[in-house]
């Protein structure tokens, strides 16, 4: 996992935490690490996945320094 996207399995419930300490945007890494967290909950056979913010704040979007980049391919890959 990354220190943004944390995993914890309570009770049969995979708890999936986005904390980047402002605004949450989602980028390639964040993207990536909530993809493990999704996978390790199938792993862990949960019955089911909260995904969650830190309190007042779930994610603004995609990370706009990519969108704004001007490289097309990363925003393709990062909306697709």
């Amino acid at each position: 996992m990354s220190e943004i996207v944390r995993y914890a399995l309570k009770d049969g419930v995979a708890v999936v935490s986005l904390d980047d300490g402002k605004a949450n945007a989602l980028s390639h890494d964040v993207l990536d690490a909530l993809g493990a967290a999704f996978d390790r909950a199938e792993a862990d056979e949960a019955g089911a996945v909260l995904m969650m913010g830190r309190p007042g704040r779930f994610s603004a979007g995609f990370d706009l320094s990519v969108m704004r980049a001007g490289d097309m391919e990363a925003v393709q890959n990062l909306v697709f």
